[in-house]
């Protein structure tokens, strides 16, 4: 088959959209990604995506806009987004036979355009939109949720990444569902010549990935900063990044990275001790939260702090894989402290979280379900 994938980011990176990419190719489809540049202004440019097996075209709309900047101050980039949409799947609608869109700001124009066109239509729902901008859309919300779930019905297949995500869709009636974790593909190797900033003996603790509030990401620092044996590697993108690269240059046992590759993201995380994923319980869509940190945590064997009554919680306790506490920057200072105790138990804890991956999250598995989607279209 003939695949669009369509995503509202530039996939640089973009793990879930590139493993998908990257796993129908494997599986003798044709790709094609549609993206957002948010840092340049451009109608359209084509490109080759380079993913870990092959390369596939990749069009991108640079439209600048604010990342995390929600519906309010995006709006008429959004828009502008949207109608790019729909004249490019317009104009090439003879040269693709499925549309596989992530998430409603790409789906329900994807629904829309597939109807005219009498295409399929995959629905990938990495987080649901009301539960994911909830500060930003504000009275918004219903309308917001009726389209969603109506374009969760038109789909031929609806994709969420946590079993615990059926609850959230509730009010739908999908034709199909799919659990598609987040997990990385352990065939995929970390860049070998990634080298970190800091050779120390120091404990490493590692983030990769958006730079934003909801995340303790500015507390985390902070403590570290104060902490004689920890140091931070950070990479990645948001609206935090002039922040974090002050920060580095402020304190010694801090260290920021940019917007890193996945094989460089992959390399990071495997030369750090500990890894972290703190979102905000009071955000509805966190409670939800299947992070690619924690599944890159499992798949490496590295320790994880999280936040209580988030996602994946009962993994991390039923496994003894790691440390939850409360979202507070007393609760990250406690978490750490309580790993770094606990140096002796890191072997075994990451050969806990290596036969959890195994057993019940690999991308084997998950390309078997990709598999079995693409089939029955």
């Amino acid at each position: 088959m003939r695949v669009i994938l369509i995503r509202s980011t530039a996939v640089m990176p973009d793990p879930p959209v590139e493993k998908m990419a990257n796993e129908l190719l494997n599986q003798g489809h044709e790709v094609k990604i549609l993206a957002w540049d948010r840092d340049a202004v451009y109608r359209e440019k084509v490109s080759r995506k380079q993913l870990a097996n092959h390369e596939t075209d990749i069009i991108h709309f640079g439209i600048p806009a604010e990342y995390s900047g929600g519906i309010k101050k995006n709006f008429r980039a959004m828009l502008l987004f949207q109608l790019r949409l729909i004249r490019w799947l317009f104009r090439h609608r003879k040269e693709y036979d499925v549309v596989h869109a992530f998430d409603f700001d790409t789906g329900f124009t994807s629904m829309l355009c597939i109807k005219l066109f009498g295409k399929k239509f995959v629905y990938h729902i990495l987080d649901y939109y009301i539960d994911g901008h909830v500060h930003s859309i504000g009275r918004l919300s219903s309308i917001i949720e009726f389209f969603e779930i109506r374009t969760i019905n038109a789909a031929a297949v609806t994709i969420i990444c946590t079993e615990k995500r059926k609850e959230q869709i509730s009010k739908a009636s999908p034709r199909k569902l799919c659990v598609i974790h987040n997990t990385p593909d352990d065939t995929l190797q970390p860049d070998d010549s990634f080298v970190l900033k800091s050779s120390s003996a120091k404990t490493k603790i590692a983030y990769v990935g958006v730079l934003s509030e909801g995340r303790l990401l500015k507390e985390t620092v902070e403590v570290v900063a104060q902490m004689d044996h920890v140091e931070m590697h950070i990479g990645g993108f948001g609206q935090y990044e002039s922040w974090m690269q002050d920060a580095a240059n402020r304190h010694e046992n801090i260290f920021y990275y940019g917007k890193l590759q996945y094989d460089e993201t992959l390399a990071l995380e495997k030369q750090c001790d500990i890894m972290v994923a703190a979102y905000d319980p009071s955000i509805r869509n966190h409670r939800y939260s299947a992070p690619n940190k924690f599944y890159e945590s499992i798949m490496l064997g590295k320790p994880i702090i999280m936040i209580l009554n988030t996602g994946q919680n009962d993994v991390i306790i039923e496994n003894d894989i790691g440390v939850l506490t409360e979202y507070s920057k007393d609760g990250i200072a406690s978490a750490i402290e309580t790993l770094v105790k606990r140096k002796s138990d890191w072997q075994i804890m990451g050969h806990r979280a290596k036969a959890a991956y195994d057993s019940e999250y690999s991308w084997n598995i998950m390309a078997e379900r990709i598999r079995s989607i693409y089939r029955e279209l």
